[in-house]
Formats: structure tokens, sequence, C-alpha cells
């Protein structure tokens, strides 16, 4: 079982998870309905987050709503930022989560914080970018390899759930719960509260923050809490209701539900101690596991816990090789001039619309 550590992400989520199921993203259905999408590319240290982040900040100024898309890696970059009153997206669109314009110039439009640097000085360190590469690469084959046999354990402890789960009470324990979101007909949106980062396991605080009303499922020892909320999901998909799904990164099983239109969430994991959370405790909707049942639970949690440790230890080498690519990176950049870039650029895009 893996400990997600809170932390402030002033209301962003993720679209990408390094997961066990290898490196996934939800970029093309996050950005598909935004009429205009800025792609942002550029090399590691070139300055594509902090762009992003400074037309956050200007947009909070004018009291615009905004959503940012940490980085799954790096939860204190951005990978993306999405303006939903203007349909207007920016999204980091390099590796490995790459973006096929679709309609180029009508559509989307490139901001390449590449025009920014001195060629001269990368091709000096060309062999020294190729080794910290393929270095980076390496790790990452052998975090997607740990985290799959993790995934693999999770989803066996998840067996043993199904075998305890009591139907006869679960269908209308769900159907109280599904009143309780006050759900309404409309999309399902896909993201994720935690990350498997180069930070450690996190946990983003933006909708623990956002909720009106917190409903906490605690965990069991055989991952029951998860196959409830998956149950849950169902039903709001069977109904065509409108939340936002959460998934656990390492499994992709649904982890979290959060109802927009109610305020509601309901979450697995620790009580978080807030007036506007109720815990519940799922066991009552389980039969007793047996001492089998038990030991192979314990077994599982014990070898989850082993292999995705050293997961997020590779992942915390990784971003020490990220750093050094950075440094060589923004040694070549030319900050000054993307700087008048991006005033320019933050001038058009509000240019009807002055800080309040």
């Amino acid at each position: 079982m893996i400990n997600y550590t809170r932390f402030s992400a002033e209301g962003g989520l993720f679209a990408c998870a390094n997961s066990g199921f290898g490196f996934v993203s939800h970029f093309e259905e996050l950005f598909k309905d935004y009429p205009t999408l800025y792609l942002v590319k550029g090399g590691s240290g070139t300055g594509k987050s902090s762009f992003m982040k400074r037309v956050w900040r200007e947009a909070i100024k004018r009291d615009l709503p905004t959503l940012p898309i940490l980085c799954s890696s790096d939860p204190s970059s951005f990978d993306g930022l999405l303006l939903p009153t203007l349909g207007i997206a920016l999204a980091d669109a390099t590796s490995p989560h790459l973006i096929d314009p679709l309609l180029p110039g009508a559509r989307e439009d490139l901001i390449d914080t590449g025009r920014f640097w001195n060629a001269d000085i990368l091709k000096k360190h060309k062999t020294e970018l190729e080794t910290l590469s393929k270095q980076k690469k390496e790790l990452y084959r052998k975090v997607y390899l740990l985290l799959e046999g993790g995934k693999n354990v999770a989803l066996c402890s998840q067996d043993i759930a199904k075998e305890l789960l009591i139907e006869e009470r679960v269908d209308r324990v769900l159907s109280g719960w599904q009143k309780k979101a006050g759900a309404q007909t409309g999309k399902i949106r896909s993201l994720f509260d935690r990350a498997l980062s180069m930070q450690g396991a996190l946990l983003s605080d933006a909708l623990l923050s956002k909720a009106q009303r917190i409903y906490t499922l605690q965990p069991t020892s055989f991952g029951g809490e998860l196959l409830l909320i998956k149950k849950l999901f169902l039903k709001v998909q069977e109904k065509k209701q409108s939340c936002i799904l959460l998934s656990d990164p390492l499994t992709l099983c649904p982890a979290a539900l959060y109802f927009e239109e109610s305020g509601v969430l309901f979450r697995c994991g620790e009580a978080e101690g807030s007036e506007k959370e109720k815990i519940i405790d799922p066991r009552r909707l389980f039969d007793r596991p047996s001492k089998k049942q038990k030991e192979r639970s314990k077994q599982y949690r014990e070898a989850e816990g082993i292999l995705t440790k050293e997961a997020l230890s590779l992942l915390s080498d990784i971003k020490i090789l990220h750093l050094q690519m950075e440094q060589i990176y923004g040694r070549a950049m030319d900050f000054s001039a993307l700087e008048e870039a991006e005033c320019a650029f933050i001038e058009r895009l509000f240019k009807d619309r002055p800080p309040v």
C-alpha cells in the first residue's frame, strides 16, 4: 500500500501518470474540446513550465477560472493550463505527452521556447546530453517494470476484496451514496489527484480544498475501499452522470470521484480531519477474511510496498539527471528574450481583460 503525502497544489491536478501500465496520458481527451490550444515545445529547462505559470498568474489577476495541469514526474512544474471561460488551453507538447495538431494555425498554435537558445552551446554538450538522455530512459524502463509488479500484486489484493464482498448489502449502500453525490447528467473527465513522482508519492490538495462535502472510505487490509469506489463509478457511468474520475496511478482503478455541481467528493484514503469530512468504514460490506486471506493480503501489501518504494527511489535518481539536463539547456537560453515574448503573448491573450 502506498502512503501519499498531501501537498499544496494551488488548485492543480494531473493528466498523466507513471503507472503500472507505463506512462499514461489523458491529454488527448483533456484538450479536445478547447477551440484554441497552444502547444508549448522546447527542451528541459527552457522555460515551458514558467511560461504557463506566468499565464496562470495573469489569469488569476483577472479573476478567471483556471485548472493547472501538473507534471506527474515533477509536480512543481506545469504540464498544461486550462482557461475554460476563454476556451483556451496550453499544453506541454514534448515527449512523453506528444500532441499532434489537428488544425495547425486554425486551432493549434506553437510556442517554441527553443527559439531562444544558442544551438552552438548545446552542440558542445551533445555527447553529455545523449548520455543523460539514455540514462534517464533506462531508469524509466526499470521504474515501469517495478510499477507493473506493484500493480499486479495490488490487483491480486483486490481479488480478495471481490471474494469477500457482500453483494446484497452493497447495492443499497451505493444507491445511497449516489443520491448524496447529487450528480447530474453530463460528461466524465479523467484526471489524477496523486502522482508517483521524482519527489515521491504525492497527493494534490486541490479537490480536498474545493469540495463542499467529503466522504472518505478508510483503507482495508485487502483493498475493499477501491472496489467500492469502482462500483460507485460504474453506477455513475451507467446513469451517464457527470463527474471527475480520479484514478489510482498504480492500478488505474478509480480512487476518487468528484461531482462538480454538488461539490461532493468520494475518496479512498486516510482521514483528513476536516469538518466537512464524513468517515466511512467499508468493512461492514465485506465478510471477515479467513486466516489464509489475511496472510495473502499482508504479503501483497508488503510486495506492493517494496516494489513501489524501489520505483520511487529510481525516480529520485532520474531527478538528478533531469536537473543536469536542465542546467545545460538553461545556460544556452536567452531568458530575457523569452520574457519579452511572454509579455507580448499575455498582452494579446488578455487584451480585453484588465486585472481586477
